[in-house]
């Protein structure tokens, strides 16, 4: 028997620049109401996490330096990518209990990109992953790591390749954070050149891991805006069977594919596809009824068309 779920939207302003509005660079039916990219399921990973030959939004880049793993045999530290990897808490610690019993690490994320540590006798070698975005609006990274946490980012204009990029922003004599959670935001730094990532056109960012004590560092999440469309309302499910659906004016998204049905006030249907994402601009202001079916589930959404 089919279920029935209504899905409820979270009905936000879009903020806007005097010439834009900030549009999200992923599905944001898969974020969460800020426009936040959790990897806290492999669905989301499967969907934008790639290697560096692949065509993903998000490129893992395995360490610069070769490390001896036996005798003559040299590789690089590649990342870890998984949704069950635990990270490090507010308070520096990994989920456990302390000499006292107390338990500490208790807000740790699950879920991350895990760059690998950096060579410890030079700097900014470690793992990092790689974006292509077609513009930069804003972009910022949640990352936590058990000692003091030393990013560091590289970019440039066009989509470019992780060793045709400047330097634009590392953290050599002090950590940017100590250790445990942290948000960075990069999209304003500027280097000598006076390159900064926040362009109206295509710019690659590099986050990469530098911290010299051997410690890998977690990015939980990334936050990409680009100038364009506004970033959209989200609707936040935590059944499993669900499927997320976003509202940017006219234009819908979903978290995976699924097909979708679209009903006017008296009940007839007036559009319907099988994707991921659908723009409604061809309807007339009013209200509408979204139904989404996915395997058993049956969803169905209230929506106003501008």
């Amino acid at each position: 028997m089919k279920k029935t779920i209504t899905l409820s939207l979270l009905f936000a302003g879009i903020l806007t620049t005097p010439m834009y509005a900030q549009g999200n660079l992923f599905t944001p039916a898969d974020c969460d109401s800020n426009g936040w990219l959790w990897f806290d399921t492999q669905e989301k990973i499967d969907k934008y996490v790639g290697d560096a030959t692949s065509d993903k939004l998000i490129l893992s880049i395995p360490t610069l330096y070769q490390e001896e793993v036996e005798p003559d045999v040299f590789e690089s530290l590649s990342n870890t990518i998984s949704s069950t990897v635990v990270g490090v808490g507010t308070d520096g610690n990994f989920p456990g209990v302390d000499s006292t019993g107390t338990a500490v690490g208790t807000d740790a994320k699950t879920g991350a990109i895990v760059l690998a540590p950096a060579n410890p006798y030079t700097s900014f070698n470690g793992g990092s992953i790689l974006l292509h975005m077609p513009s930069c609006y804003s972009l910022s990274v949640f990352l936590s790591a058990e000692v003091g946490i030393r990013p560091a980012l590289k970019g440039g204009l066009g989509e470019l390749e992780f060793v045709d990029l400047a330097n634009v922003k590392i953290y050599i004599w002090t950590a940017y954070h100590s250790a445990g959670q942290c948000t960075w935001e990069v999209q304003d730094f500027e280097n000598t050149s006076s390159f900064k990532l926040n362009q109206e056109e295509a710019v690659t960012a590099q986050i990469l891991n530098g911290n010299t004590s051997k410690a890998e560092m977690y990015v939980h999440g990334i936050k990409a805006q680009v100038y364009g469309e506004g970033a959209g309302v989200i609707s936040v499910q935590n059944n499993a069977d669900n499927i997320n659906l976003a509202q940017t004016g006219h234009f819908f998204s979903l978290s995976r594919k699924a097909d979708v049905n679209v009903y006017d006030i008296s009940g007839k249907k007036v559009f319907s596809t099988y994707d991921e994402a659908f723009d409604l601009s061809g309807l007339s202001h009013g209200l509408y009824f979204i139904q989404v079916i996915d395997n058993k589930t049956i969803s169905t959404q209230k929506v106003m068309i501008p």
